[in-house]
């Protein structure tokens, strides 16, 4: 018996830390086609409702769009040559992976400044929000600004909650001192699993994503994800 409790939680475990992964560094390869044939959703709502995909790519219009682009790009560059390296918690092999996420090239569709990755993920910015796109329809998406409501969607069979927190947060990751992050709120749900989990992505000016942090919260920080290395080349 005590076995058998042993190896269902090694499974809750890996489920938990495969999620951080899915929903943190997001993604892989999907088509161009899938990603135009898209529809918009909605706007976000108080409830559980949901929306089953991002909204396809659009042209920015009026300074609200422009400022909430601007301020995206300010914790998420965007620009071909940039590179970060993590250090990922990896449940199945018992130590910490490393992945890189590299913006290999750039391409403006119908108005939208698309980045393609060289992990096959496809990033653009759109009302304030970044959207990583993944092949095997796998949606994370980052909102960048305060919002009353919070942002939900669905992807891959979870329920999503996404959320703006605090941005003054100070974050230790691969050696290094991050001051100012901004905090971004996940909050998942699996109907099938009757599981859920919540975890605290950390967004730095001029850097991007330098650490995922799971809840509940541990003193001192422990981070599944934590950023190694970045630049430009």
């Amino acid at each position: 018996m005590a076995a058998k409790c042993k190896r269902v939680q090694r499974r809750e475990s890996s489920w938990r830390l495969y999620l951080l992964g899915l929903l943190g560094l997001g993604c892989v390869v999907w088509s161009a086609a899938g990603l135009w044939s898209m529809r918009a959703p909605g706007p976000p709502v108080t409830g559980l409702a949901v929306s089953e995909a991002a909204p396809a790519p659009v042209e920015a219009a009026g300074e609200q769009s422009e400022h909430g682009a601007a301020y995206g790009l300010l914790y998420y560059p965007l620009e071909v040559g940039r590179y970060w390296v993590y250090q990922q918690a990896d449940p199945e092999r018992g130590a910490p992976v490393q992945i890189e996420r590299r913006i290999e090239r750039q391409e403006r569709r119908a108005g939208q400044e698309l980045f393609f990755f060289s992990d096959g993920s496809l990033v653009y910015l759109q009302e304030g929000k970044v959207f990583e796109i993944g092949a095997q329809g796998g949606v994370n998406v980052i909102p960048m600004a305060r919002d009353p409501a919070p942002y939900m969607y669905e992807s891959q069979g979870l329920q999503i909650e996404k959320q703006v927190g605090t941005a003054d947060t100070t974050v230790m990751a691969g050696g290094r001192s991050y001051e100012g992050c901004l905090e971004v709120i996940t909050h998942l749900r699996s109907p099938q699993r009757r599981a859920q989990m919540s975890y605290s992505s950390y967004y730095a000016k001029g850097v991007g994503l330098v650490g995922q942090e799971p809840w509940p919260r541990r003193a001192p920080a422990v981070l599944t994800v934590a950023l190694q290395d970045y630049g430009v080349q």
